[in-house]
């Protein structure tokens, strides 16, 4: 039988239903992904609501960063899951494996399981982020600056691609700005944040 990695929070009643989404077929680990979607989805918003200083607008932007493939694979490398399930993995595979133990884990306890088993998984992480979970990054302000009809959005344009070290440039019209990261988002983040400054400072655009 598939062994759960020990920091996982959930102590199955039935430690049957977790195989599937360890060991599982596609079809199976994808219909438990799908429960474990809605599943999650829905105690990260109800932990988000406990937060009435917070806009509707600011808990949904946060909802889904901690709901994102990125989010998800850093949780379940926190658990050292690759350790426990057999073949190579991606971002997506790893995110949606986490989804798979989560509708096993509904289907074990129900959603007040899922709610504690949520909340552990995720606190570290929200107390990582701090203030950064509630703002918006720099690329999606960006992208919502230019989303009236007509105006040509920014465009991002690698320069520089090494492992570790990445480059972007992003364009607006005539106007560039350069960003550098050990990931290629952080080097986007970054490029775009430089875009915002320029512009918030009164360069045309």
């Amino acid at each position: 039988m598939a062994e759960l990695p020990p920091a996982f929070p959930h102590r199955f009643a039935d430690p049957q239903l977790a195989v599937p989404a360890l060991t599982g077929s596609p079809d199976q680990i994808r219909r438990l992904a799908w429960l474990g979607d809605r599943a999650l989805a829905l105690a990260l918003v109800q932990m988000l609501d406990e937060h009435p200083d917070r806009s509707l607008a600011d808990k949904a932007r946060a909802a889904s960063l901690l709901t994102s493939n990125r989010i998800l694979a850093q949780v379940a490398e926190h658990l050292q899951l690759p350790a426990w399930v057999p073949g190579s993995f991606g971002v997506r595979k790893l995110a949606t494996v986490l989804e798979a133990l989560v509708g096993a884990v509904l289907l074990d306890g129900g959603a007040a399981a899922v709610r504690s088993c949520v909340e552990d998984l995720y606190a570290p992480l929200i107390d990582q982020l701090g203030e950064q979970l509630w703002q918006r990054d720099a690329k999606s302000a960006l992208k919502e600056r230019y989303e009236k009809p007509g105006q040509a959005g920014p465009q991002y344009q690698i320069a520089t691609n090494s492992p570790g070290a990445y480059e972007v440039v992003c364009k607006i019209g005539t106007l560039s700005s350069h960003g550098a990261a050990a990931t290629l988002r952080g080097a986007k983040l970054a490029a775009a944040r430089r875009m915002l400054d320029r512009l918030e400072s009164g360069a045309p655009e």
